[in-house]
């Protein structure tokens, strides 16, 4: 791991990372993202999960599911939703 980076946490047994702001899974959660770090739709049409990002529901951090060092990608503190492209 590189100095002056972030990374999320993995504890054996949770599914979903601990991210530094203190979210997990069972709390805030997170919500899959494009690389700017807003919502992202999920269908298959979309091209979303090549590779799987997710966003924390709480302070916006961004990271690959796949990269097993969690690294933060970003942070989007104001991610666009998708009710809010839809409405």
């Amino acid at each position: 791991m590189e100095p002056n980076k972030e990374y999320l946490t993995r504890v054996e047994g949770n599914e979903a990372p601990t991210c530094l702001c203190g979210n997990q899974g069972h709390r805030g959660g997170y919500m899959p993202c494009d690389a700017n770090g807003n919502e992202a739709d999920v269908g298959i049409e979309s091209g979303w999960g090549n590779p799987p990002l997710y966003a924390c529901e709480d302070c916006g951090r961004f990271y690959n599911d796949e990269d097993p060092t969690l690294e933060v990608l970003g942070r989007n503190p104001n991610p666009t939703r998708l009710i809010d492209v839809e409405d």
